[in-house]
């Protein structure tokens, strides 16, 4: 089974902060990436991780900012977007 890794994505726990990164990201001219998932699922582990090295790889951390959002733990995400929480 995978690790967390040390270089993870920041994880956003809640709505209003979803909402603080975006309005904070619009003032600077930035992009907001979000990965709705559960963070110790082997699969959204591998994308973070893949998200992380595209974005090292092409320097893109000064346009765009990329989250994580568990969505076990900020349950409001699964209705509001209709998101299917099947383990």
């Amino acid at each position: 089974m995978l690790e967390p890794s040390s270089r993870a994505l920041p994880s956003l726990p809640s709505a209003t902060w979803l909402d603080e990164c975006l309005l904070s990201a619009r003032t600077q001219n930035r992009v907001v990436g979000v990965r709705f998932g559960r963070t110790a699922d082997p699969l959204c582990m591998e994308a973070d991780e893949a998200l992380r090295d595209a974005m090292d790889s092409l320097k893109m951390e000064e346009l765009l900012t990329m989250y994580t959002v568990d969505l076990d733990e900020v349950t409001e995400f699964t209705y509001m977007y209709e998101l299917r929480t099947s383990s």
